[in-house]
């Protein structure tokens, strides 16, 4: 977006509420402003608020859901990644705490499924089992929580509180941005990821090319 910026190629950064389609495209941004710009050849990464477009070949209806979850006890131990056989709670990853201060061994974790729409609204996919399925995983991995002192009856062992963790907030994003639809004259549907176009304008002898190249040395 920076590099974007500078070549003169945003238009109107993130202030874009609706897009509506005909022979032009007409915008409405979210201070309820209007625009209408004209175009020859028009390129479609993401048909997310574009109005007008005809149905699509096919839907896409899986989606990547990140449950982001704060630890509260249970943040050390040598674990960075596991993964399940299951696309609810597929994949767990842990993190260096952003909540605390400074360099730490301390770690929250990302909770990551794959989910139909239709999941999306079904208690049974929400964050609190996600919360509920995470912490079996870690208990079973050996995972505990903080120190509770030592044992009583065998001084030379410690106690462990239970895990605690907490959902702070869930992600949603399709596993592809676009829906598929037939190309047009002057329509066309890129379904290339955002990495995939950085690396294809790279070859290309363009200002905006050469910018990206330059800062992406520094």
């Amino acid at each position: 977006m920076f590099v974007l910026s500078l070549s003169g190629l945003v238009l109107m950064a993130d202030k874009i509420a609706s897009i509506r389609l005909e022979d032009t495209l007409k915008i409405t941004t979210r201070n309820f402003k209007f625009a209408e710009i004209k175009f020859n050849r028009l390129r479609i990464f993401d048909d997310e608020n574009i109005l007008g477009l005809d149905i699509p070949k096919k839907e896409i209806n899986k989606y990547k859901v990140v449950d982001w979850i704060d630890v509260k006890s249970g943040m050390i131990h040598p674990y960075d990644y596991f993964e399940t056989n299951e696309d609810f709670v597929k994949e767990v990853y842990f993190y260096p705490s952003l909540r605390i201060d400074g360099i730490s061994n301390k770690k929250d974790l990302a909770a990551v499924s794959y989910m139909n729409k239709e999941d999306l609204n079904n208690f049974d996919y929400s964050d609190t089992m996600a919360k509920f399925k995470t912490l079996k995983l870690m208990k079973d991995v050996g995972i505990r929580g903080a120190r509770n002192g030592r044992d009583y009856y065998n001084p030379e062992k410690y106690k462990y509180y239970a895990v605690k963790i907490y959902p702070r907030k869930r992600e949603v994003r399709k596993l592809s941005l676009l829906n598929q639809y037939e190309n047009k004259e002057s329509l066309i549907f890129d379904y290339r990821s955002a990495i995939e176009v950085c690396n294809d304008s790279m070859s290309l002898n363009t200002y905006c090319a050469k910018l990206n190249g330059q800062v992406s040395k520094r």
